[in-house]
């Protein structure tokens, strides 16, 4: 049997790929929500993903498409810079970066993909603004994302499978929304940590 790499797992990585993101694409010809928030947004979450609870904070750069995602309790976070397709998990504890690819169409649960379908359903209010609910099918599985006309998602359920079979489920709420500039700094690679790709990271067999 072929070995397989060892992977860190943060909480965020976990949570972020049942929820937080999308591609750099906008709405043409069907109906539906803005993939990406319009402007620079601070959000607090609630998650549970496959049976774990869990609570997020999401910074995002309209900008720059520069997203962050930090869980609660971890020493690591995610850093994706949409532009460049590229995804960075920051460990703070072994001062190092795990670089990869970023493609929102192959992560497991994702929801607003540039290539899901997307049907239009009732609006609610969730922390204390009023979004758009719309069922999202995508070749991974399917979900619902309860979005602001200017993109951000509060409220997300997901269910699905990724192209290595693995199945995952999700919910996300958010409890708190913040609008304002956000900071360069909050988005780039910390000074002197050491950057690896998924071809430096050891291996075992399974």
């Amino acid at each position: 049997m072929p070995s397989h790499p060892i992977a860190p797992k943060p909480a965020a990585l976990a949570a972020l790929l049942i929820l937080a993101l999308a591609p750099a694409a906008r709405a043409q010809a069907q109906d539906r929500p803005p993939l990406l928030p319009t402007r620079d947004v601070e959000v607090d979450y609630t998650t549970t993903a496959n049976g774990h609870d869990n609570r997020l904070h999401m910074l995002f750069s309209a900008k720059g498409q520069h997203l962050r995602v930090e869980a609660a309790g971890q020493s690591s976070y995610v850093l994706i810079d949409g532009h460049a397709k590229r995804m960075n998990i920051v460990m703070d504890r072994q001062r190092s970066v795990m670089a990869m690819p970023f493609d929102p169409d192959h992560l497991t649960g994702f929801l607003l993909s540039e290539s899901a379908h997307y049907t239009r359903g009732a609006t609610a209010t969730v922390a204390g603004l009023t979004c758009t609910t719309w069922t999202v099918d995508t070749q991974q599985g399917k979900g619902t994302a309860c979005v602001t006309d200017d993109g951000v998602i509060l409220r997300a359920r997901a269910a699905g499978q990724s192209p290595t079979g693995e199945s995952g489920t999700g919910v996300m709420e958010a409890t708190a929304v913040h609008y304002g500039p956000q900071p360069e700094s909050v988005f780039a690679l910390p000074a002197g940590y050491k950057v690896m790709g998924l071809t430096d990271l050891p291996h075992r067999a399974p």
